[in-house]
């Protein structure tokens, strides 16, 4: 038994979560031309995607994101309808 609690001590610690690649202090601003070079390479290539929507009614206690508690409908509405502008632009 005192083995068995030694072993599971070892894993007593904090690790990293999952997070998104480059992490999100990493992200900022980018220029139009960069985004649109980059995108232009992803031409006949599979491509994997992530979408966080970070609207919640209430904060789950099992997610790390970025979240806004949303109370207002119209909030989400108009992020969603951003994303989607961006996705037929890029397509």
């Amino acid at each position: 038994m005192q083995e068995l609690i030694r072993d599971l001590k070892r894993f007593n610690k904090p690790l990293p979560r999952y997070t998104s690649y480059p992490t999100a202090p990493n992200w900022g601003a980018i220029d139009p031309s960069i985004y649109e070079e980059q995108l232009t390479q992803l031409e006949d290539r599979p491509l994997s995607l992530y979408l966080h929507v970070p609207f919640c009614q209430s904060m789950c206690l099992y997610c790390g994101c970025a979240v806004i508690l949303n109370r207002r409908p119209e909030n989400e509405e108009r992020y969603v309808g951003y994303l989607l502008r961006e996705i037929e632009m890029a397509a």
